[in-house]
């Protein structure tokens, strides 16, 4: 709604990020590229990979037309999410600056259950919200956008400038009501189940020698599991036990992980030397898996 706004992003951001596959140096030099592409905004990057948003990050820096993007929870740094304490100051810094606070919430069901609070409680911290009805819920396409009426209506005009308009989202839209039905209670028990998970893993010594979680614990229904080895050794050995037992303990490595911010220097949240990741997501069908067939995976 403001020509002379500013956009400030994390460096996990997928407005930043778009293309979440790649390994980190390649992901890193396309990103720099990217940011200066997004149209009417000047972008500020601020903040640590490895950890969410924090206020301080944004003190005596925003201005009435500037837009905060807060993901919830943060893919890119495997799942991480802003503490609630942590939200509600930013919407307070936002509020008194007179900038706005956006939610990149594709996954927000995801981590819902880290918060404890309902949906509609979260959300109103926030200007805007957006939500995806393919991540986690498993629908078709499409998302959703929760804003005013003024902005859903200049929302719509640039979805259709843009190129995304179609005659009709009536099938994605009846999917994706289906799959909320189907799915929204669901939320909660993948969480406590990737808990369990994570934690009798941890507690094998066997596999500590080879594995590691980031974050440690986690804080949405998603975590990255990094894996000492390279690439082709690591596949060889995930291949035998798909073939023993019929077990796939991934969909793909993901490289060397992602390099902790823009700046090469900063070495936070970089994968350690011979490491290689991957993304493990808690969905309906892995929640029924008993955790001893993944340890005997493992």
């Amino acid at each position: 709604e403001s020509s002379s706004g500013r956009l400030f992003l994390h460096p996990t951001s997928h407005l930043i990020h778009h293309d979440c596959l790649r390994d980190g140096p390649a992901q890193a030099r396309l990103a720099r590229g990217k940011v200066e592409r997004l149209p009417a905004f000047t972008v500020e990057v601020v903040g640590h990979f490895a950890r969410p948003l924090c206020p301080e990050h944004l003190h005596s820096l925003l201005r009435p037309g500037d837009v905060v993007v807060i993901e919830l929870p943060q893919r890119m740094n495997g799942g991480r999410t802003c503490r609630w304490e942590t939200l509600m100051e930013i919407r307070r810094l936002t509020a008194e600056s007179g900038a706005r606070l956006h939610m990149d919430g594709a996954r927000l069901f995801e981590a819902k259950p880290f918060y404890g609070r309902d949906v509609r409680e979260i959300c109103a911290l926030f200007d805007s919200v957006y939500i995806s009805w393919y991540k986690g819920f498993g629908g078709m396409a499409g998302a959703l956008l929760a804003a005013s009426d003024s902005l859903i209506s200049l929302a719509a005009d640039w979805r259709s400038r843009l190129g995304g308009g179609l005659f009709t989202f009536t099938p994605q839209w009846l999917d994706a009501r289906e799959q909320l039905r189907c799915h929204l209670g669901s939320f909660t028990q993948r969480f406590l189940r990737l808990q369990e998970l994570v934690e009798a893993m941890t507690a094998e010594p066997a596999l500590s020698l080879f594995l590691r979680f980031e974050p440690p614990a986690p804080e949405s229904c998603l975590i990255h599991v990094y894996l000492k080895g390279s690439e082709d050794m690591l596949q060889a050995a995930h291949d035998g036990v798909l073939n023993a037992l019929g077990l796939k303990l991934w969909n793909r490595l993901r490289g060397v992980g992602y390099p902790a911010s823009f700046c090469d220097d900063d070495e936070e949240a970089q994968s350690e030397a011979g490491e290689c990741y991957f993304e493990f997501n808690m969905g309906p069908a892995n929640a029924q898996i008993p955790i001893s067939t993944f340890l005997e995976g493992w």
